[in-house]
């Protein structure tokens, strides 16, 4: 299994190196989903490393396939846009599937349906319900490991004040003000967050607070409580709503 994963690692690579130009604006945003989906995969290795979860061999490749691919359409994305807005641009999920389906750099791969499925899927709001079981596991897991990456990164990158353009999808950069109503909505009514009702650059942090409640194997959400993510998102509100962030995620904490 190693072996066809290091194969497929160095496969990806070289698929993401024909991305790069002589625009380093470009390449670090290239290679910021670069490290991203490698991360991806390596917390998938260290959920299966710690927990020693119960899964047949062949399941477990392919849920560590999907994850090193799940943003595969990110790049196409980005060289054709310039953005990593899946509403300022198309899907990228759906167009990952079709570039594992039909580019010719994968065609040697034999990919299995499973992880074209959860390339196209890790991204919805809702998983349909005509997803075949195979599928439906693989893109739960996925789904977990990439949250779990993004928390971290995009975590960090508002602490150390590197969150580009790009990488805040656009929206406006106002460092008091965020959209409150979604924040209730959240927080008070527990209504899920509508990526496209985002306006300012905090808002991502009402949706990355959003997905707390939405991991689907509760050792991900103890290991990010361990590693006090969740309590470092809520210090990177504006002052106002600092305490009411705390309080959902004591409260969150307390239900595990």
């Amino acid at each position: 299994m190693l072996q066809s994963i290091t194969k497929n690692v160095i496969l990806f690579k070289k698929y993401v190196s024909n991305f790069y130009t002589d625009n380093s604006v470009d390449n670090e945003n290239i290679t910021f989903k670069l490290n991203h989906s490698l991360r991806v995969l390596d917390e998938a290795f260290n959920f299966f490393e710690c927990y020693k979860y119960d899964i047949e061999s062949k399941t477990k490749s392919i849920i560590l396939a999907s994850s090193l691919f799940h943003d595969v359409g990110r790049f196409e994305q980005y060289r054709k846009y310039k953005t990593y807005s899946d509403s300022l641009s198309e899907d990228h999920g759906d167009l990952g599937a079709h570039i594992l389906k039909n580019d010719v750099f994968f065609l040697d791969l034999s990919i299995d349906d499973s992880i074209i499925n959860a390339v196209k899927y890790h991204n919805k709001k809702n998983l349909p319900e005509s997803l075949d079981m195979l599928s439906n596991e693989v893109c739960l897991f996925v789904r977990d490991f990439d949250k779990i990456d993004i928390l971290k990164s995009i975590v960090n990158a508002f602490e150390l004040n590197q969150i580009n353009e790009v990488l805040s999808l656009h929206l406006k950069n106002e460092k008091e003000l965020l959209s409150e109503t979604l924040l209730n909505d959240l927080i008070f009514d527990n209504k899920l967050i509508d990526y496209k009702h985002l306006v300012y650059r905090n808002d991502m942090l009402i949706g990355m607070l959003s997905w707390l409640k939405q991991f689907n194997y509760k050792p991900n959400l103890i290991t990010l409580i361990k590693d006090n993510i969740p309590e470092r998102l809520a210090q990177l509100f504006p002052n106002k709503y600092i305490n009411t962030v705390m309080n959902y995620i004591e409260n969150l904490s307390r239900s595990i």
